[in-house]
């Protein structure tokens, strides 16, 4: 029976007392009837932890955090609680479909060995659909994950939970949720659909996570730097038999961050690999600047004034 394959659906939500009913309840109102909704709320400061409790009262599994540590801590916290066979982290201002979950189990039905499936949604700025091109229905291939010629809006992401807790296949920092679709495409197979399942919005309000990326901060900037290094490392032959600017790209993001931190010799390595591999502007600059003196208090003064030079 599909509908006996249980499905964990996990939202964290930070100050959404606007938009986390609709997510919530797109997430509850499923044709499929196994659901287990998990919503972290990340300390609000506004009524949204209220606002969660007197509507939703047990239909929902709710955890109130005590401190504010980021939408990464709180999407392993609802993965880690996951009970599902499967699970899906969606986001607090997003709406799911009502067939999406029933459609992305039969998806799992008729390809058991699939470790990952997932749909698309419709993409809206200013309440007007954003136009792209998917990929074509089928199993994808590392080449279209590690190079992100996926799609770049907002996929359906549905994975075995068991990844996640026992594999260690969980969130890492702001700007880094390609890591997950690194580790989980390199665990196992992962079949793609093209059908519309849900609905994204971008740039909803002044808290949408689409708007907190784009905002420099060198604290995040500097706990990233050491995750980027990591999976520079593990997957770098991935990157670079692949798409070797890609890994430039993300070379760079870790540069900044050692330089930030004052690793002068971590970021001076990068910078010398990623001119090395990729001679542009960006690289050559990003080169000659980490091995300027005081380059550590330079940026840190950039990113205080939210200045991107580079």
């Amino acid at each position: 029976m599909i509908n006996s394959k249980k499905v964990s659906i996990v939202i964290s939500s930070y100050n959404r007392e606007n938009s986390i009913v609709k997510s919530v309840e797109s997430a509850l109102d499923q044709t499929h009837e196994n659901i287990e909704v998990i919503v972290v709320d990340d300390c609000s400061v506004d009524k949204t932890l209220e606002i969660l409790k007197s509507t939703f009262g047990d239909k929902i599994k709710l955890i109130g955090l005590e401190k504010n540590h980021g939408e990464t801590n709180a999407r392993n916290t609802g993965l880690k609680l996951a009970t599902g066979e499967y699970s899906i982290v969606w986001d607090s201002d997003d709406l799911l479909h009502p067939n999406a979950i029933e459609f992305l189990i039969s998806k799992a039905e008729q390809f058991p060995y699939a470790l990952t499936i997932s749909g698309i949604t419709r993409v809206f700025k200013d309440n007007q659909i954003v136009e792209y091109k998917p990929l074509n229905e089928g199993f994808i291939t590392e080449k279209e994950v590690f190079c992100r010629i996926l799609p770049l809006y907002k996929l359906v992401r549905m994975s075995k939970t068991s990844a996640h807790q026992e594999r260690n296949i969980l969130y890492k920092g702001k700007n880094l949720d390609f890591m997950i679709n690194d580790e989980l495409i390199t665990t196992g197979s992962w079949y793609y659909s093209s059908v519309e399942i849900g609905d994204h919005f971008l740039l909803s309000d002044k808290n949408s996570l689409t708007i907190g990326r784009k905002k420099l901060n060198s604290n995040s900037s500097i706990l990233r730097s050491g995750f980027l290094y990591d999976h520079l490392n593990k997957f770098k032959s991935v990157y670079l038999s692949n798409c070797p600017r890609r890994y430039t790209d993300y070379a760079y993001g870790a540069t900044l961050g050692y330089i930030l931190s004052g690793e002068n010799k971590k970021s001076r390595g990068l910078a010398v690999e990623s001119w090395k591999i990729y001679k542009n502007f960006r690289n050559f600059a990003v080169l000659i600047f980490s091995f300027l003196p005081f380059n550590s208090k330079i940026l840190n003064f950039m990113y205080k004034m939210n200045f991107k030079f580079f």
